[in-house]
């Protein structure tokens, strides 16, 4: 007889593999929020210091003030050592003054004058008819220089803002004076128009200028010199 068949045995049933959990995505870390831009800390003086604690312009940058046609005045405040530096800058060549004052008039008034000539300024006291060099020891200015370039005059220098016996300069409203020699080197008359007195405050830049009309008719100014002033005596002044 034929064996009967031995039938296949069933295939084990196959299992359906899980599939792995998925990780939840890990959320992007929101960026730092950002300080915003704040200017610097202004710089707060010592107590004694005659420079405003209030900020400004011209203690970072020069500032220019136009005193007339052809003549600019630029200063810069040195906050370190309380000085104030000037600049002044003539169309053409001429002996050029600023000078501070206590009542916008040329007496008790104190200037710095000086000529391509020389090519040092000088301080100066103001009287109403008469100037006089100050002494050897008041001489006092820094980095001072005064020159023909390019066609004009430009006189430079530093000076402190509070010294004895002399006007103190503000940071903020000052009464000056300004003059030139017109067309001359030489310290001498400077005419009736090449003058005036203005007001100026030295904290905001370039602020507007007041004159007052010129006076007629001025007589020469004789310079007076001390003994120990390396100016000559026959100088007349520039104020």
């Amino acid at each position: 007889p034929v064996p009967a068949a031995t039938p296949e045995p069933s295939p084990a049933p196959t299992e359906t593999p899980t599939p792995a959990p998925i990780p939840a995505a890990t959320p992007e870390p929101s960026p730092a929020p950002v300080d915003p831009v704040v200017d610097p800390t202004p710089v707060v003086n010592p107590p004694d210091s005659p420079i405003d604690e209030v900020a400004n312009d011209c203690s970072s940058n020069f500032c220019e003030t136009t005193l007339t046609d052809g003549y600019l005045m630029r200063h810069k405040f040195n906050e370190p050592d309380a000085t104030i530096t000037i600049e002044v800058e003539y169309d053409g060549d001429a002996c050029v003054g600023i000078a501070f004052s206590e009542n916008a008039r040329m007496g008790d008034s104190e200037a710095v004058i000086g000529s391509p000539d020389s090519g040092l300024p000088q301080k100066y006291r103001l009287g109403q008819g008469f100037i006089e060099a100050m002494s050897a020891a008041e001489q006092t200015l820094t980095d001072a220089s005064v020159e023909s370039r390019d066609g004009k005059t430009v006189m430079k220098f530093t000076k402190p803002l509070v010294e004895p016996n002399q006007i103190t300069i503000s940071t903020g409203e000052n009464k000056m004076l300004w003059a030139n020699g017109g067309d001359s080197i030489t310290i001498g008359y400077h005419g009736p128009t090449n003058r005036a007195p203005f007001t100026l405050d030295m904290s905001s830049g370039s602020a507007p200028v007041q004159e007052t009309p010129a006076i007629e008719g001025a007589d020469p100014i004789p310079v007076v010199n001390p003994p120990d002033s390396s100016i000559d005596e026959g100088a007349n002044d520039c104020s």
